[in-house]
């Protein structure tokens, strides 16, 4: 036995108070007794938040947040400047020469090799053929055997 509030077998402190991370504290959960507990050990249930869980599309396109008030639009609101829609300049082969060995092979290797989409499938193949004519000039050649 110990001294009177020492919490040994004769002291009553800790069996006043319950241990709320072990054993006993997670029987207060089961029982449910506290609602914040409960939500934030059992979590919400989806369908009181207005998301609709049978839906064919994804809830990321239509679902916000729990606090927002409506629901996202499929359309972005923002308008972009008029300086995205310009055309970027035409490539010149005399960027090419300002070029190392490594970044020509790097953009031959690269654009050759990798699978391409059709809409820059033009892009792609001029600049195979631009980077393998600057190596040529360079003295470097191709060898397929």
């Amino acid at each position: 036995q110990g001294p009177p509030g020492s919490g040994g077998p004769s002291g009553a402190t800790q069996g006043d108070k319950p241990d709320r991370y072990g054993m006993l504290g997670l029987l207060s959960v089961i029982r449910m007794m506290d609602d914040n507990l409960n939500t934030l050990a059992l979590g919400t249930d989806l369908t009181l938040l207005g998301l609709n869980l049978n839906a064919s599309d994804n809830l990321y396109e239509s679902f916000v947040s729990p606090w927002a008030d409506s629901r996202v639009s499929r359309t972005p609101e923002y308008v972009l400047p008029r300086c995205y829609y310009i055309s970027p300049p035409a490539l010149k082969t005399v960027f090419f020469q300002k070029f190392c060995d490594m970044t020509l092979f790097y953009i031959f290797y690269h654009f050759l090799t990798r699978p391409s989409d059709a809409q820059h499938q033009e892009l792609r193949a001029s600049l195979v053929k631009y980077a393998y004519q600057e190596l040529l000039a360079r003295g470097w050649q191709f060898q397929q055997e």
